[in-house]
């Protein structure tokens, strides 16, 4: 089973990597709140402490961000 790296922990994310969880998939997350990151990792997921480690966890990597400039800003560090 594939590693999921996850960026972005809030509303849309947090349902998102529930399933993840819930379907039996490892997923290491990474939000810029880290109380979202603490909500995350008490449902099962692993923590992120930057979005830099998420490339080197994962081998399939999600972007659940507010809008085009946050992805843009993100993608060029993934």
């Amino acid at each position: 089973m594939k590693r999921i790296g996850f960026v972005g922990l809030g509303l849309m994310g947090s349902g998102m990597t529930k399933n993840l969880i819930s379907a039996g998939h490892s997923v290491i997350g990474y939000d810029i709140e880290p109380s979202k990151v603490d909500a995350f990792v008490k449902k099962g997921g692993g923590r992120a402490d930057s979005p830099d480690q998420i490339p080197a966890l994962a081998d399939v990597i999600i972007l659940s961000l507010p809008n085009s400039h946050v992805v843009t800003k993100w993608s060029g560090i993934l």
